[in-house]
């Protein structure tokens, strides 16, 4: 074996361990609770309505539909759009959690309104009594006339590497009829400094 070769793979060698040593070092910052450090800003949770029709077309609605034609993101951890039952969006204490929710395809917002009706807290047989909510009210009513819900996240240290479960009431109203179908989501959400 030439010394070109030996010194080309010492060289991949280093670089690789390296390679992984700095990867190492970057998922394994836990901060004291053993949560991963993130920036502590607002956040902003989009439910996004890929295809309307067969949501309005079967009112009496399966995981797997809503699945299919809605899928969800946010600022944060979350940035591209993910399944609405399995995304857990970190959120940080004191600061504003928005939710909102868009058609992907502007045209559809021609024969169709998408509105988020209320956000509330999900109910845990199993959770304990001292668990701490990460807002102040369980039921978050929408803005106003506004089509979103907007709250501060409570400034308690409880909620620290805490998850969060709770629904999102939506609807999709056809224009042509004003006739309205209620769907609804379980995502949650982890609580950071």
């Amino acid at each position: 074996m030439s010394s070109f070769t030996k010194k080309s793979r010492l060289t991949f060698n280093w670089s690789f361990i390296i390679g992984l040593f700095i990867l190492f070092s970057i998922f394994s910052c836990k901060d004291k609770a053993g949560v991963t450090a993130i920036d502590s800003k607002d956040t902003e949770i989009t439910l996004i309505i890929k295809n309307p029709v067969p949501l309005y077309n079967n009112p009496n609605f399966s995981k797997t539909l809503i699945e299919v034609n809605c899928k969800i993101k946010d600022n944060r951890n979350n940035p591209t759009e993910t399944n609405p039952f399995t995304i857990v969006t970190h959120v940080n204490r004191n600061k504003d959690v928005t939710w909102n929710v868009v058609f992907e395809k502007p045209s559809d917002d021609n024969d169709y309104k998408a509105e988020i009706l209320f956000v509330e807290k999900k109910d845990d047989c199993n959770a304990s009594a001292s668990e701490p909510d990460f807002f102040d009210a369980k039921i978050l009513p929408r803005n106003g006339a506004g089509n979103n819900v907007k709250r501060k996240v409570k400034d308690v240290p409880e909620i620290v590497g805490k998850n969060y479960t709770y629904r999102i009431l939506f609807s999709i109203t056809k224009k042509a009829d004003s006739i309205t179908r209620y769907y609804s989501i379980d995502p949650e959400l982890k609580g950071n400094n």
